[in-house]
């Protein structure tokens, strides 16, 4: 909200009429906003000193010379001088006064057809507040519009999350169908499960079958993988990694000790490596800058 905005509706918030949702953008501007502070203090003291506009009947006397501006109080005076409303009014009742009584330079002399001078003046009065309060209706429905975009906008934005939200859940539900899948795998048995030796980089290197080592995986197929090791089984905890083919990390567990026999068993769920490379690193908390390192290539027959 701009500050030539935030003038403008002040007087509503004065009153009372502003939306919930433009009354509090206004005073959330109000509060980082130190010029429209200060009109607002302005705006509500000349509320409390010349809130009530003068009586109509008593602008129609002043016009009409039947009383001077000067037999007003002083509250009523500064009124008069501050208030654009009431100095037009008066200004057209005085116009309307003078095109009447063009002869007339003072107060008129009582006459036959006196009494009926005041009507025309009541009625250019009541025609002038018409056409105020059609101008105030008119600023009224100006603030309305564009209280409706800002709806209209939050209610696209909070759309678009909405359907954000609901392709995350679908999203969700479709990852809890593959964990469901993958637990009843896991919690009943299973025949014939392919089993698999992996062997050290530096191992595989020194006896000739190099240092990439191929593994065909069927598809649906768990995988118990044994991950052999040429080294002294003295070290315990140890910190297992599977790095992709772009050394991000897909899997790392911690605190994980050797088997009896000196190995590490993997038991992988069905789908969990894709076809391509990967690197396992298994590292000791005592040595972690000498990991074991085994090279895998995973195809699908």
């Amino acid at each position: 909200m701009d500050c030539r905005t935030a003038e403008e509706m002040l007087p509503w918030l004065l009153n009372g009429s502003l939306t919930p949702e433009r009354r509090q953008e206004l005073e959330d501007h109000l509060t980082h906003c130190t010029e429209c502070r200060q009109a607002w203090q302005e705006t509500k003291a000349a509320w409390a000193v010349y809130g009530q506009h003068l009586p109509k009947q008593e602008l129609i006397e002043i016009a009409e010379g039947r009383k001077a501006s000067r037999d007003l109080g002083e509250a009523a005076r500064q009124h008069l001088a501050s208030c654009p409303e009431c100095s037009e009014l008066l200004g057209l009742l005085q116009q309307g006064w003078r095109d009447l009584n063009p002869d007339t330079s003072s107060r008129p002399r009582p006459g036959r057809w006196t009494w009926l001078r005041p009507v025309p003046l009541a009625a250019g009065a009541l025609l002038l507040l018409a056409a105020l309060s059609l101008g105030v209706l008119w600023r009224q429905s100006t603030i309305l519009e564009e209280d409706l975009r800002v709806l209209s906008q939050r209610n696209e934005q909070l759309e678009k999350e909405r359907l954000q939200s609901s392709q995350q859940l679908d999203d969700y539900e479709s990852q809890l169908a593959d964990l469901s899948a993958n637990l009843r795998d896991l919690s009943s048995p299973r025949v014939n499960v392919l089993a698999a030796d992996a062997m050290p980089r530096r191992f595989a290197v020194r006896s000739g079958t190099g240092d990439v080592q191929p593994l065909q995986v069927p598809a649906g197929q768990t995988l118990l993988l044994i991950l052999n090791s040429d080294r002294q089984h003295a070290l315990a905890d140890y910190e297992i990694e599977i790095l992709d083919s772009r050394q991000a990390s897909v899997w790392q567990a911690s605190d994980v000790r050797r088997n009896p026999t000196g190995d590490f068993t993997l038991l992988v769920p069905s789908g969990f490596l894709a076809s391509g490379n990967y690197r396992i690193l298994v590292r000791s908390k005592a040595r972690p800058s000498d990991p074991e390192q085994y090279d895998l290539l995973v195809s699908s027959p």
